[in-house]
């Protein structure tokens, strides 16, 4: 997801005219990833549903694996552009597994804490790639982040099942033996396995869900019903909100956008600095989120979030109007847009994805519920014909997601 950020603007500047990118091509690179992730997130989230969160993880790794491949050796732009979606279709048929992976593995007295460990990996491999972006040529960071991915499908490999899936999928006994090799040899799992065993026989006996009826009138039943409805007009409503903050954006232009504003700092550097704080951030709400109350975080990110983007705007308006800032002001001021997305980052990182992502895991009823809440959360797209400034500035959905909390 952090490619575009040191992608777009060595290809700007690219020698080969067929590599070489106008802000078209650029704005393309960018919005394919979330378009082709629409479909994918969908589609994932039924696959991960009925193959389970372990094997549809595994699998995606080889197409990714192929994808970074494949931008290391494109020959043109159009061949980037294949090999970006290819990655969207990998990467966001994993997205609504992960929330539920982590949270049916985790143990209840660690299951707030642990929630926060994608957040907390998305931001180190961002990070990751500002680094490699920074320090290598498009190619080279292609290759090195290519192996992240055979990691993947490697670890998932030597990895258990859920428990959770495999009872609701009438494996007892590998449910029982998988919830053992999380919690080790010596724990005594009973309570929590006959736990998770009523709950599987209690959703057996809603009306809402038939296990025996899996085909599309099922599914819509199911979405209609008011066990899917209430649960996502919660989660499924801040999760969208949550895409409208422009921090997506942010981060696929992260580099282009210090360049415009600016900023006093090297905008190469810049995104380092902030993916690495953000990583700082990621891992600090997982301790937050076990002694403060998820609303009063989720409020306050909201609002850093919201006075961020509003200050980055108006920096940038009043920095290219010439009666605002002299000279010697605009340059003492530099370091302004770098403050805010640092101040924007920590607040996404710090009480909106970890509090939505746990929101979007735990309110359904069943594993089935959870899957279709997560994977109709993934619906947030820049539009492509706005400017990167409007794409990553966008403020709406601030007060309405600070609203809806109150109400859950």
């Amino acid at each position: 997801m952090g490619l575009p950020s040191s992608l777009i603007p060595q290809l700007e500047t690219e020698p080969d005219p067929r590599l070489r990118v106008g802000f078209e091509e650029a704005s393309w690179i960018a919005t394919l990833y979330l378009i082709a992730g629409l479909p994918a997130c969908i589609v994932g989230g039924c696959l991960s549903a009925k193959f389970g969160r372990r094997q549809v993880t595994m699998i995606a790794g080889l197409p990714l694996f192929f994808s970074w491949c494949l931008i290391a050796v494109s020959p043109s732009i159009s061949v980037i552009f294949f090999a970006r979606f290819v990655s969207a279709l990998a990467i966001c048929s994993t997205h609504p597994s992960m929330g539920v992976f982590v949270s049916e593995i985790s143990h209840p007295d660690w299951r707030g804490s642990l929630g926060v460990m994608p957040s907390i990996l998305l931001a180190l491999g961002i990070t990751k790639v500002y680094l490699l972006g920074f320090l290598f040529d498009w190619r080279t960071t292609c290759w090195i982040c290519s192996f992240g991915s055979l990691l993947l499908s490697f670890s998932m490999w030597c990895c258990w099942e859920t428990p959770y899936w495999l009872v609701e999928n009438d494996k007892e006994e590998e449910g029982r033996a998988s919830l053992q090799w999380y919690r080790g040899p010596e724990y005594d799992i009973t309570d929590e396995i006959e736990e998770i065993i009523q709950s599987k026989n209690e959703k057996n006996k809603q009306e809402t869900y038939e296990p025996k009826k899996r085909g599309l009138l099922s599914l819509l039943r199911v979405m209609t019903s008011k066990t899917f409805l209430r649960p996502f007009s919660c989660a499924g409503v801040l999760y969208l909100m949550a895409q409208l903050t422009g921090v997506s954006t942010m981060v696929l232009y992260m580099t282009n956008i210090f360049q415009d504003s600016g900023s006093s700092i090297d905008p190469r550097l810049a995104p380092v600095i902030v993916a690495g704080i953000r990583v700082l951030t990621a891992g600090l709400a997982a301790f937050v989120l076990r002694f403060a109350s998820r609303r009063h975080l989720f409020v306050l990110s909201t609002v850093i979030i919201f006075s961020s983007t509003l200050t980055i705007a108006t920096f940038s308006y009043m920095r290219t109007s010439d009666c605002c800032f002299d000279s010697s002001l605009k340059d003492s001021l530099g370091v302004v847009p770098l403050l805010a997305v640092i101040a924007m980052f920590i607040g996404h990182s710090l009480g909106v994805v970890p509090v939505v992502q746990l929101l979007a895991a735990e309110v359904g009823s069943s594993s089935h519920l959870k899957q279709l809440t997560l994977c109709l959360c993934k619906l947030g797209i820049p539009n492509r014909d706005s400017n990167p400034w409007q794409r990553a500035l966008c403020c709406s959905g601030h007060c309405r997601q600070c609203n809806q909390l109150q109400g859950e």
